[in-house]
């Protein structure tokens, strides 16, 4: 009886204040870590889905007077149809 009364005070210390530290800090870590993750797959599958509905940029930087008419009358025949097809419905 003496050894299970010993036992159970053994037990009875194992979560000290320290290993409660230690063990609140790694919970916090892996949360903060999970978050991360998280918040960059949300981040990559909005910048997928952006990418998909409006198309890759283009490099208007570098461009001439007529391809920058090109790119201006694609976007506006774009515009058009998606226009159309909204009050089409």
């Amino acid at each position: 009886m003496e050894e299970a009364s010993k036992a159970k005070k053994a037990k009875k210390g194992f979560m000290t204040p320290e290993r409660k530290k230690k063990l609140r800090l790694l919970l916090r870590k892996k949360a903060a870590e999970e978050l991360k993750k998280e918040q960059e797959r949300k981040a990559a599958e909005r910048r997928r889905i952006i990418e998909e509905r409006c198309g890759k940029p283009k490099n208007i930087d570098d461009a001439n007077e007529v391809s920058l008419t090109s790119i201006i009358t694609g976007y506006h025949q774009r515009i058009t149809k998606l226009e159309e097809e909204k009050y089409d419905r």
